[in-house]
């Protein structure tokens, strides 16, 4: 899908108060954070024809920050190679007419893993199945094929109940791969700000030190 700007795409709003961001419209907040909104929305097309979809959009003063624009591009670009059923597809992104970036990804029908925590004690064989289809979506980004750039293979660096959704028909998908780090074929570099939930981190991470797909396994441990 092409993430070209083109003439319509602006943000804007309609008569009853709809927001519209080119072909998406607006439906309701999902959630925030200190540099980022995302939104429930849906596609405008021909006919009628329509999909559900989220909205990850960069916070007006967040815009203004090279640092964390240059991070929520690298997510976009990172994330859009992968296509795997156990992680959050990327379907588009742009920016607005102010200039501040959006990621368009695959809306999942259900809870988090945290929540469904939350709700008390669960099967064995419920969490057997989660966790199993966390290791797939994961060992697919830790092998991922080298891109034009010859970079091999994700580490997310931010596995937690928070960043895992269920949907309502059985999926289990990882999301936010907003910190993953491409990696050469031994280790990513480490960063001299540890990013992350410092409860699923493993002792090389919160040392600073390199990182490779193990340190996720780690969290998936926790």
């Amino acid at each position: 899908m092409s993430t070209t700007a083109g003439p319509g795409d602006r943000t804007q709003v309609e008569g009853g108060g709809v927001m519209r961001l080119g072909k998406y419209v607006l439906d309701a907040p999902l959630g925030a954070g200190g540099m980022a909104e995302v939104f429930r929305a849906h596609t405008v097309g021909a006919e009628g024809v329509s999909r559900a979809v989220a909205i990850k959009r960069v916070l007006p003063d967040a815009s203004k920050n090279p640092a964390f624009s240059e991070m929520f591009i690298a997510e976009a670009k990172l994330s859009s190679r992968m296509q795997h059923p156990n992680i959050v597809s990327v379907l588009n992104f742009d920016r607005d007419h102010e200039g501040r970036l959006y990621l368009v990804m695959e809306l999942v029908e259900g809870r988090d893993l945290d929540s469904l925590i939350e709700s008390g004690r669960l099967p064995f064989s419920t969490l057997i199945y989660c966790i199993v289809e966390v290791l797939r979506g994961l060992g697919y980004a830790h092998d991922l094929p080298a891109g034009a750039d010859g970079v091999r293979g994700l580490v997310h660096r931010d596995v937690s109940p928070h960043n895992v959704l269920l949907g309502w028909a059985g999926s289990v998908k990882v999301s936010d791969f907003g910190i993953a780090k491409a990696r050469a074929a031994t280790a990513a570099s480490a960063s001299v700000t540890i990013k992350g939930k410092p409860a699923y981190m493993s002792p090389e991470q919160i040392n600073g030190a390199p990182l490779d797909g193990r340190s996720d396994l780690f969290a998936v441990g926790v």
